[in-house]
């Protein structure tokens, strides 16, 4: 009996060895994952991985327990590289609010502004700051970037003027001072070469309710082209988006009308400012967010908004516009659960297709047909997305709970992942 009683006495020392080791182990992973994500709010992305990959089994015969504060930080911390380069805009450390944030087409600069109006520029490869100017007359939120697809110069919008900054060196290359009284409302063409401001009258320090839209160049600050007066008169009409064409060509502006459930899309030709086209466009709902364009090609357009019908559900509406033929060539929707608090959905333009992220679902539209499908319906919300490899095949998405992972279109298949790396 003694025998007996000393060998179950000496299992349940055993036993409780071991528990302690797990809890110790279940300590040291949550305090790993903490440390993980101090590294990653201080700038420092390797760190963070290897801190949150030691709070996590290494190998089947580890005996460390799961731990889902280190799945989300290793989650977190991966995001910050896209195949096997790390983010730029992920290596930024700042400490001031950045307001607005741009990075180049090879992801060797990115480009900050912050709310007090400090414009800096990073390395692509380690994050270090390039250099920093100075904008006047920027308040709050006013500061918004552009950066053209040839990266020599990158634009810098205070609301009340543009700067043009040298990518390289931070030194101010021109300085546009609007004529009149500026709107948000901006495009920078694809070279860079123009500036498109929707603008009001001001006429001895009154504002009339004439409209334009402006044509900059960027290289002597002068007006190119003007529109004629836009007559946006009618109480509750305002202009939600502006975009260039790819060629420089065209110019397209969305005008909504909140108090008619309507929309018109105008279209100018930059050389001389003229209207070639305006097309309206009545919508079956209520407008939920304000109207977003781009183009698809050098000559259609590409609009996407969500609208809702009734208490339970929304419409995430799609419309292809051709400046060609001067009339919407493919329109479609696709009907969805109203979600509380929602925002503006999230896209992704490719070359023949968009796939926008509304909430947790995914949903694919076709430019030439117009197809509309559910690719798939996520576990939680995105946070953000991009294609991978540059294929329209597949994506890779980040969302709000930290996790991430690849969905493929043609599969309609989500795979979790920690990324490409």
């Amino acid at each position: 009996m003694i025998t007996a009683a000393f060998a179950g006495m000496l299992v349940k020392k055993n036993a409780d060895i071991e528990e302690q080791y797990r809890r110790s182990q279940e300590n040291e992973s949550y305090a790993l994952a903490l440390l993980s994500e101090q590294y990653l709010a201080d700038g420092d992305r390797y760190s963070a991985v290897e801190s949150a990959l030691a709070a996590l089994p290494q190998g089947k015969d580890d005996s460390r327990p799961p731990s889902a504060e280190a799945e989300y930080a290793l989650s977190n911390a991966l995001y910050a590289y896209c195949d096997s380069a790390m983010r730029v805009d992920c290596m930024i450390h700042q400490d001031t609010p950045i307001t607005d944030m741009v990075v180049s087409l090879d992801g060797s600069l990115a480009v900050t502004v912050d709310e007090f109006g400090f414009v800096r520029g990073y390395d692509g490869k380690n994050g270090g700051c390039l250099w920093e100017h100075m904008l006047e007359d920027v308040e709050g939120k006013q500061g918004v970037l552009f950066l053209p697809e040839n990266g020599s110069k990158v634009f810098c919008d205070g609301f009340s003027e543009m700067v043009l900054l040298d990518t390289k060196t931070g030194a101010e290359k021109q300085r546009i001072d609007y004529e009149q009284i500026s709107s948000a409302e901006k495009a920078v063409s694809a070279d860079g070469e123009m500036i498109a401001v929707y603008e009001q009258y001001k006429a001895d320090g009154e504002v009339k309710e004439d409209e334009k839209i402006s044509f900059y160049s960027s290289s002597t600050g002068s007006i190119l082209a003007e529109t004629e007066n836009m007559e946006l008169t009618d109480e509750g009409a305002s202009l939600s988006d502006v975009c260039f064409s790819p060629d420089g060509r065209f110019l397209a502006a969305v005008i909504e009308y909140y108090k008619e459930d309507r929309f018109e899309l105008w279209v100018f030709n930059t050389t001389d400012g003229s209207l070639i086209g305006k097309e309206n466009y009545a919508v079956q709902g209520l407008f939920l967010y304000e109207i977003q364009i781009e183009f698809c090609t050098t000559e259609d357009v590409f609009l996407y908004w969500t609208e809702y019908t009734d208490l339970y559900e929304t419409n995430m509406e799609f419309a292809v516009y051709s400046c060609r033929e001067m009339k919407f060539t493919v329109r479609n929707s696709y009907t969805m659960e109203l979600v509380e608090e929602d925002e503006s959905p999230l896209y992704l333009m490719g070359e023949h297709a968009a796939v926008c992220f509304y909430d947790t679902c995914a949903v694919y539209f076709n430019f030439h047909t117009g197809e509309a499908k559910l690719v798939h319906n996520l576990p939680v919300p995105v946070l953000s997305a991009y294609w991978k490899d540059g294929r329209e095949s597949a994506f890779r998405v980040v969302m709000e709970n930290g996790s991430c992972g690849t969905l493929s279109i043609g599969l309609l298949e989500f795979e979790y992942g920690y990324g490409d790396s």
